[in-house]
């Protein structure tokens, strides 16, 4: 009875779309965290360790470490300020 009961006010006061918003929230930043365990993954890595290619001057690897840590970190920051929306 009690359970019902709790369920009911639940709904009234709208917790449960709340509710799934911070769901669905974590569950992007969890995909973001595995695309950057994969992005940072040896493999790639070693496709832009390279000695001659730079870009004006500095590795490219160097440039693809703060590339891909520059998107996690503006998609995160979206992820985040945005919500569930």
């Amino acid at each position: 009875m009690e359970r019902g009961w709790l369920w009911r006010r639940t709904l009234q006061s709208g917790q449960v779309g709340e509710t799934m918003q911070k769901g669905l929230s974590g569950q992007r930043l969890v995909t973001l965290f595995l695309a950057g365990m994969v992005l940072f993954n040896f493999p790639l890595l070693s496709l832009f360790d390279r000695a001659a290619p730079t870009l004006g001057g500095v590795p490219l690897l160097y440039v693809y470490v703060f590339l891909v840590w520059a998107i996690l970190v503006g998609g995160m920051a979206l992820m985040i300020e945005r919500g569930g929306r």
